[in-house]
């Protein structure tokens, strides 16, 4: 492994721990497809890097959230949705067109008790939020509001009374993830050039520059 150039102000320092568990402070200069390189001109290969966090402040997350199923979080603002898809408008890629079939759940509420809801297969569970559960499956759906067949008929709830929608169990995220500091959490496959990462979101390209990272796990 190559030698760690170490910051001199530790209290203004990224956090760097290699695969050894050694945690050092660092100044990142780069990410790139080699690894962490950081001042005084030394490269941390990415296979000796465990977890890299920035000393950066968090920026205001959405208090709407979209959760895929592979673990991926993207926070934003919703404009528009189907039955089929979602339109989004996304800090890192803008306004994007995302399938709900990759969809685990959307979160319109801090608190929505997300890991105790648990659909059947081929139906969701719409949160409220006064506590109330709705299940059955998805009838229709608008920028107002969502339509849902149930046991007893059909029943619509305004996204101003919703705290989450729950098409899949929760998913758990134990591998490698990229944090960003408005609170999106990247799942998929990183490449690193000079200074932001691309990466691919439901089949939605995304392009994010290095200071709006927050935290790499590997």
């Amino acid at each position: 492994m190559a030698a760690i150039s170490v910051a001199l102000a530790s209290s203004h320092a990224d956090q760097l721990t290699t695969t050894d568990r050694k945690t050092v402070d660092v100044s990142v200069s780069a990410l790139a497809e080699d690894g962490v390189h950081v001042a005084g001109g030394s490269t941390v290969g990415w296979s000796d890097v465990k977890h890299l966090v920035f000393n950066r402040p968090a920026t205001h997350a959405s208090d709407m959230r979209l959760i895929f199923r592979d673990g991926t979080i993207l926070c934003g603002v919703m404009l528009r949705m189907t039955r089929e898809q979602i339109d989004f408008r996304t800090v890192v890629a803008g306004a994007v067109n995302l399938p709900l079939s990759q969809v685990a759940a959307i979160q319109l509420a801090d608190k929505a008790p997300l890991d105790a809801v648990h659909p059947s297969p081929s139906g969701i569970v719409v949160v409220l939020k006064s506590g109330r559960e709705v299940s059955g499956s998805l009838v229709a759906a608008s920028s107002g509001g969502i339509l849902i067949k149930t046991s007893d008929g059909l029943e619509k709830s305004t996204f101003d009374n919703v705290a989450c929608i729950v098409f899949a169990p929760m998913p758990s995220v134990s591998g490698p993830a990229t944090v960003l500091r408005n609170g999106d959490c990247l799942c998929g496959a990183i490449q690193w050039t000079d200074k932001e990462l691309k990466t691919v979101v439901a089949g939605v390209p995304v392009s994010v520059a290095m200071d709006a990272v927050a935290e790499i796990r590997r």
